[in-house]
């Protein structure tokens, strides 16, 4: 079976429409216990999964390992792509590929000054806390900026996740 891929549109969006950049990024979905590794940052304000872009010559499996690892402080094991979500805005595709994780081991966090300047911390959420942030959130950003589009993908992703992903066993380990 394919791996679903989700398409989402700015309002710019024409068919046929040359992109001149393609970003790819890899999330991290990593439950236990009911909850969701999420990070969170409060400059600006941010909920997100883990993940990141991918850099060149990068597996998306290498580039979550390394992701979680700079940002989280938590070294996983990526078992299995479970969908994707394509966002077309203004010149650029953003393309982020959503991976069941489980966490294997701690480390220290290796964060950019960039992700620092971010306050950025990671804790674990319940989907329905990480629904009602996000929805919060998309309210307080203007149209067409990247943050509100940001928030869109992963209100997108955690419906997604809820309603395909967190009745199976093998991602709540």
């Amino acid at each position: 079976m394919a791996m679903k891929v989700y398409e989402m549109y700015d309002e710019n969006y024409t068919s046929g429409k040359e992109y001149k950049n393609i970003r790819k990024a890899v999330r991290a979905i990593i439950q236990k216990s009911g909850k969701f590794f999420v990070e969170e940052c409060k400059n600006p304000d941010i909920i997100m999964l883990p993940g990141g872009g991918i850099e060149d010559g990068e597996s998306n499996f290498e580039c979550i390992k390394r992701e979680c690892i700079e940002e989280c402080g938590v070294v996983v094991e990526p078992c299995e792509e479970l969908f994707a979500i394509r966002e077309y805005y203004k010149d650029t595709i953003f393309y982020s590929t959503y991976i069941k994780c489980k966490i294997i081991g701690t480390c220290d966090k290796k964060m950019t000054e960039h992700e620092k300047s971010l306050e950025m911390i990671s804790l674990w959420q319940s989907a329905k806390a990480i629904k009602n942030k996000i929805e919060e959130l998309i309210c307080i950003y203007p149209e067409g900026s990247g943050l509100k589009g940001m928030h869109k993908r992963e209100y997108l992703a955690i419906n997604h996740i809820i309603e395909h992903c967190s009745s199976d066993k093998s991602i709540q380990k």
